[in-house]
C-alpha cells in the first residue's frame, strides 16, 4: 500500500501578500488577484467568500498558474463594495486545511 504525505499550504496568502492581519485595500473598478500556494501540484481547491462557495463567472475567475501548478489564483475583475469580505482557499475534498485573507 502506498503512503502519501498530506497536502499543505506552503505560504499563508495573508502573510505572503500583506502581512499578518492586514486587509487588502482596492479601489472600485480594480482587478484583484489572490494567490494560494500548495506543496503539491494539481491539487483541486475551492474558493470561498465569507465561508460560502464562490461560483466562477466573467468577473470571478479561479485558475491555476500556467507556469506553476502549485499556485492557485482567484481573480476578481471590476471589484465593487459587494466584493468586500473574507476569501478562503480550501483543499477540495477537505483535508482540514484552509488559507484565509480578510
Amino acid at each position: 500500500m502506498k503512503s502519501y504525505s498530506p497536502v499543505f499550504f506552503l505560504m499563508n496568502f495573508k502573510d505572503y501578500w500583506y502581512g499578518i492581519g492586514k486587509s487588502i485595500d482596492a479601489i472600485t473598478g480594480d482587478t484583484v488577484t489572490f494567490e494560494c500556494q500548495l506543496n503539491k501540484p494539481n491539487i483541486k481547491v475551492k474558493w470561498l467568500k465569507d465561508n460560502k462557495p464562490l461560483t466562477s463567472n466573467d468577473r470571478i475567475q479561479p485558475s491555476v498558474d500556467t507556469d506553476n501548478a502549485h499556485i492557485h489564483l482567484l481573480t476578481l475583475k471590476t471589484i465593487d463594495l459587494k466584493d468586500a469580505g473574507t476569501y478562503t482557499c480550501a483543499i477540495d475534498p477537505p483535508q482540514g486545511k484552509k488559507c484565509t485573507a480578510p
